[in-house]
C-alpha cells in the first residue's frame, strides 16, 4: 500500500444537490481528529466511540457554526473500509455541504471516486471477486 492510500480521505456520499439529509464521510488514519475539529467544542479523538452517534453543532476551522448534526463514528478494523471512518449527517443544504468538504479539505483529501470502496477490498472488508446476481436467477 502506498503513502497516498493510506492518506485521509473526505467525500460526500449522498447525491449532490438540495436534500434532507446529506451524509459526509471521512476515513483513514486522521478520520477522528478531523472530526473532533469540525464539532464545537473540539472532544478529544479517544471520547468517540465505535458505533456511536452524536448531536453536535459543526463548525469550521475559523470557529464559524456551520450546522447542527449527528456524528457517526466506526474505529479499524470494524468499519466499511477497515480503517478509523466517521460520517456527517447534517442539513443537505448545498451551501452546508459545500463548506463542510472545503473545511475539511485542509486535513483530509478529497476521494476520488469508488476509492472508498477501493480500500474495504485492500482491507479485506470486501472481495473483489463477488459476483453479484440479480435475485430472480
Amino acid at each position: 500500500m502506498d503513502a497516498l492510500s493510506r492518506d485521509t480521505i473526505a467525500a460526500l456520499s449522498t447525491p449532490p444537490g438540495r436534500s434532507g439529509i446529506a451524509i459526509v464521510r471521512v476515513s483513514g488514519p486522521r478520520a477522528l481528529s478531523v472530526a473532533c475539529r469540525r464539532m464545537r467544542g473540539h472532544p478529544e479523538p479517544s471520547s468517540l466511540r465505535h458505533g456511536r452517534v452524536r448531536v453536535v453543532w459543526l463548525e469550521d476551522l475559523a470557529g464559524t457554526t456551520l450546522d447542527q448534526g449527528l456524528v457517526l463514528t466506526f474505529r479499524a478494523p470494524h468499519s466499511y473500509t477497515g480503517e478509523d471512518l466517521v460520517e456527517f449527517h447534517l442539513h443537505g443544504s448545498p451551501v452546508i455541504v459545500e463548506s463542510l468538504l472545503a473545511d475539511i479539505a485542509h486535513d483530509a483529501a478529497l476521494a476520488l471516486p469508488g476509492e472508498f470502496t477501493r480500500r474495504a477490498v485492500e482491507n479485506s472488508r470486501l472481495s473483489p471477486w463477488i459476483r453479484l446476481r440479480p435475485c430472480w436467477d
